[in-house]
């Protein structure tokens, strides 16, 4: 069952949400019980550079109301920054997905997986055989949420990807987890490729590496990421060897 955005003369309203055909920016807009569409809640400035996947343009015609209702139910950030683009001027906003997906999962996930795919292909990623050795040798993995995305590298890899993922997929705040641990605290937090919280002695390995290729004193390595479901069918793959020794 749909959760309803907001009821208006007993009239329910709700969300919906897709990609643009032209450049896959996420979509959203306000539509009936009938799914006809009522107000469009973004516009396509496809000239314009966006930071993150879920930044959105908001239309120049949507309403106070839903507006306001976007704000009050945390779904948009609050409005600081405005776009010109020709002769108009659009308000810009972060969406929470997780807070969107509420109101129309099924449209969510179709964005997430279209950009999933898109994001991980602009990294270069381990094979079969290399995440073997890796798990054989005990290598120490971290997982890289952005918010949107997820990322496993190795942790000596850390500071080449903080700076590579914004390089790449704009300014996004990172979250980083023990492998191993990662339904625990995050090691470290972001603020875009600076840091923000951090394990005193996580910092301790990367912060001169880090602060280096912040000030572009040094380049990014070649790293690779390892696909989280490549990642599991490999470890049951082992442990099937194992328990047929």
């Amino acid at each position: 069952m749909r959760k309803k955005f907001y009821e208006k003369s007993n009239n329910k309203y709700y969300l919906q949400v897709a990609s643009y055909a032209n450049n896959d920016r996420l979509y959203i807009g306000v539509c009936d019980q009938e799914d006809d569409l009522v107000e469009d809640i973004t516009v396509n400035l496809p000239d314009i550079k966006i930071k993150s996947d879920n930044q959105i343009f908001l239309s120049e015609n949507i309403s106070d109301n839903v507006k306001h209702k976007l704000l009050d139910k945390g779904i948009i950030s609050k409005i600081e920054t405005t776009q010109k683009y020709n002769m108009g001027k659009y308000l810009v906003a972060n969406v929470n997905l997780d807070l969107l997906k509420e109101y129309d999962s099924q449209g969510v996930e179709e964005f997430l997986n279209i950009h999933q795919k898109q994001n991980n292909n602009q990294f270069n990623q381990y094979n079969i055989e290399e995440i073997k050795k890796l798990l054989k040798d005990n290598t120490k993995l971290v997982y890289i949420d952005t918010g949107i995305d997820e990322f496993i590298i190795k942790y000596e890899d850390l500071p080449d990807a903080i700076v590579d993922i914004n390089n790449k997929l704009g300014i996004v705040d990172l979250k980083v987890y023990d492998y191993q641990n990662s339904y625990f605290e995050p090691m470290l937090t972001t603020f875009g490729p600076f840091l923000n919280k951090c394990d005193p002695n996580v910092r301790d390995d990367i912060i001169d590496r880090l602060t280096n290729l912040q000030t572009e004193e040094e380049t990014i390595k070649e790293y690779k990421i390892i696909n989280e479901d490549m990642l599991e069918k490999v470890k049951n793959s082992i442990e099937n060897e194992e328990m047929e020794r």
